[in-house]
């Protein structure tokens, strides 16, 4: 069986890094998902990028990371956006959803800017092994 593709953005200005929380998630995360049948990796991460923080970035302002081995079943193409100005978390909102005991529920449910440091600490060992090395 052929491993997904997932897609993302890392969000810089070079200094700090947004993260993304998925609702019910252990831990932080950037803004990805699945790279849908006819979707490039940029596409796909560019839409993931505005369907979990409503920002906006267009393919001139992203720089490919590459493609990494991420889980057994998935890899990770990875993007990153060097932004002048950090985005106000409290103005980002998460438009895609999930269903879940009877109501549908954000995918992403807060974020936050952080450094390199706590970036690396709040974000999975597979993002973890992989971001230590692209950062």
């Amino acid at each position: 069986m052929a491993k997904g593709i997932t897609a993302g953005i890392i969000v810089t200005d070079g200094w700090h890094f947004l993260m993304c929380h998925p609702n019910k998630g252990r831990w932080w995360d950037i803004p990805k998902g699945r790279v849908e049948t006819g979707e490039s990796y940029i596409q796909a991460a560019i839409r993931e990028l505005q369907e979990e923080t409503s920002l906006v970035a267009v393919e001139e302002d992203l720089e490919f990371l590459g493609l990494f081995d991420y889980k057994p079943n998935k890899d990770l193409a990875i993007y990153m956006w060097a932004v002048d100005k950090m985005p106000d978390v409290k103005k980002l909102i998460c438009t895609s959803t999930f269903h879940s005991n009877g109501g549908n529920y954000p995918e992403m449910d807060s974020f936050m800017i952080v450094d390199r440091v706590g970036f690396l600490y709040n974000i999975n060992k597979s993002l973890q092994k992989i971001c230590s090395t692209i950062i």
